[in-house]
């Protein structure tokens, strides 16, 4: 009952009989088009009840289905809750019925939100703290009482995910995130400890993350006033170091029935102290790699990361884990070993953050620069000098030229002084045969998985020093998510290829480039993306409602929830590709869809316009 009432989900527009509005032609409502108004809204909460109820008590029964039911179910109740809260603002306060028909609804959410077990809200904690601002209060005060809930049986992990909002630059989101503080420390004053030292260590991070040196210097927290606290022992012991595994959720068996006991926990590794010595790495904003040493004596690294909203990263990774589970459940993928390498990302406010350190990695740039004769960068630079800086605002016309100039330097100036190299570091890396085989392979599987996120997800700036290879095992591992959401496409130099699979990683990839493990995958891929396009989509709905800071210019509502035109035209672009279609044309195959992403890729047309930057050669 709980798949198919999903597949019928309601709308999320509620029609609400608002006095005094006007029909279509211009006239004023009559009695009998507000009746009907107010039936179908009606009709449309009591269905809403009925598939609230239907997922809630499938969700009592078990979490087969937990990544399916429990983000659905959320939605739908949030955005029928926007409606109406919405009409309220709008001095057009709904009809009696409609507001005792939602007061039910909330009533069968407050019974699931005390008896669904706490493990299961605790698999979509992110996307419920981005709801922190919701519009309509009672659901805001139910919402608090499962954040509060889930903190008091999960503190040492939710306590990272709440402090990042109590730093939020947006004062209602700030205020709502205190207030679960205030109720966790009112219901549990055992763990206010857990989140005084939680408080003042994020303080003592974001002053890390902000301390501004000269160029080429080094830090030192013993000799710096405001950081010297973070090398004493104990003062955070209470804190656990927030890497992924520390983080994850592992589910209890699953019997039949949803287990009420909590999930039983890894070894809690809480901080002792931090290594004096700070590497300030030598870009402009200066992020900084700390070492933490943990209670069992192992250091930790991590990245402290300024101005950068890491919240793109952070659910950039929550859709990276909960793909990996379906890449876990479906056989194919599953025999495959098909997986992307994620890692932790802690936001600490919209500029801040934490980045765990992802060991025995290599800059695919950094990799073949020193296998490449001559200076490449430069001579490009040269060649692509003469183009506009702003191509974004040219016609048609005007861009044709450019083209045609751009094509001719790639094809007979650049690509024939760089020819493929990237083999060479899997024979020098993996020099047994089996090892290099495996390795060749695993890249290409990795490179396949993440291509097709990425094109889903509107994934740009894909230059060298963003994809990583690791040296252990041949994986493609990508970092730093800035450009996310079809970004690219906005830049004064707009990106034109949906990922990156230049010639050197098609070359790497063996005698049948591309047409080999690489395409397999990606149809393996997208066909299981487009199978779960509800469950994603409702993760990615989140972002409509925690804004990137580009999206903050637009109309901001009391609560400090926000719309954000730009994040649900997006959306919407995402939910079309998950459904196949490209431009405005009716739906396509997988195999076709993927044939049509990987000739954008690899056309030379596409890469002679990438910015030089990209440096599309390599």
């Amino acid at each position: 009952q709980k798949r198919t009432v999903g597949e019928q989900s309601p709308k999320r527009k509620l029609v609400l009989g608002r006095p005094g509005e006007k029909r279509d032609d211009g006239k004023e409502k009559s009695r009998e088009d507000k009746d009907r108004e107010l039936s179908s809204a009606l009709d449309q909460l009591e269905y809403l009840r009925g598939v609230l109820c239907s997922y809630g008590r499938s969700l009592m029964c078990g979490h087969k289905f937990l990544y399916q039911s429990l983000p659905r179910m959320m939605t739908l109740w949030f955005d029928f809750g926007d409606e109406l809260a919405i009409t309220a603002q709008r001095a057009a306060q709904p009809h009696p019925r409609v507001i005792e028909a939602f007061r039910k609804v909330n009533s069968e959410m407050v019974k699931f939100a005390s008896d669904l077990p706490s493990y299961q809200y605790w698999t979509c904690y992110p996307q419920l703290v981005s709801r922190i601002c919701h519009l309509h209060p009672d659901v805001l005060e139910i919402l608090t009482a499962i954040l509060a809930r889930v903190m008091k049986d999960y503190p040492h992990k939710a306590v990272w995910h709440i402090m990042g909002v109590t730093h939020s630059m947006q004062g209602p989101r700030n205020k709502n995130a205190t207030e679960v503080l205030r109720k966790v420390r009112a219901e549990a004053p055992k763990l206010s400890g857990i989140i005084q030292q939680a408080e003042h260590l994020s303080n003592v991070l974001l002053t890390l993350c902000e301390y501004k040196l000269q160029k080429g210097t080094s830090l030192s927290l013993k000799s710096t006033n405001d950081l010297r606290v973070l090398t004493k022992h104990n003062n955070y012991n209470q804190v656990m170091i927030p890497t992924l595994a520390a983080m994850a959720h592992t589910l209890p068996g699953n019997d039949g029935r949803a287990r009420t006991q909590p999930i039983p926990p890894a070894e809690l590794v809480t901080i002792q102290s931090f290594n004096d010595q700070v590497v300030v790495m030598p870009s402009l904003i200066q992020p900084k790699k700390i070492t933490i040493v943990g209670s069992n004596g192992k250091a930790y690294s991590f990245l402290c990361k300024p101005k950068d909203d890491l919240r793109r990263d952070s659910r950039m990774m929550e859709i990276n884990g909960l793909v990996n589970k379906l890449l876990q459940g479906n056989p194919d993928t599953r025999r495959r070993k098909l997986d992307i390498r994620t890692y932790a990302v802690v936001p600490l406010n919209e500029e801040c953050g934490l980045i765990e350190w992802v060991p025995n990695t290599v800059g695919f740039k950094n990799i073949l620069t020193p296998l490449m004769s001559g200076n490449v960068f430069k001579h490009a630079q040269k060649l692509y000098g003469g183009r506009p800086k702003e191509l974004l605002k040219l016609t048609k016309e005007q861009l044709k030229p450019i083209e045609v100039q751009a094509r001719s330097i790639f094809l007979q100036e650049i690509l024939p002084i760089c020819p493929p190299v990237f083999w060479k570091w899997f024979l020098t890396v993996f020099p047994e045969p089996s090892q290099w085989l495996e390795a060749r392979q695993r890249f290409s599987r990795t490179c396949a998985v993440m291509s097709m996120i990425g094109y889903i997800v509107g994934l740009g700036d894909r230059h060298g020093e963003n994809i990583l290879l690791d040296s252990s095992t041949g994986d493609c591992v990508h970092v730093d998510f800035n450009c996310l959401f079809l970004r690219g496409t906005t830049f004064n130099q707009p990106e034109r290829v949906p990922f990156r699979l230049t010639q050197n990683m098609t070359d790497a990839m063996g005698l049948a480039g591309y047409e080999g493990v690489f395409r397999k995958v990606c149809e393996l891929t997208l066909q299981l993306l487009r199978s779960n396009r509800e469950t994603l989509m409702s993760v990615l709905e989140a972002f409509v409602y925690d804004p990137l800071v580009e999206w903050t210019s637009n109309k901001k509502l009391e609560t400090g929830e926000v719309e954000h035109p730009a994040g649900a035209k997006v959306v919407k672009e995402i939910d079309d590709r998950l459904q196949g279609k490209v431009g405005q044309g009716p739906p396509i195959s997988v195999e076709g869809q993927v044939q049509q992403q990987i000739t954008e890729a690899t056309s030379i047309d596409n890469l002679a316009m990438m910015y030089v930057g990209w440096q599309a050669w390599l």
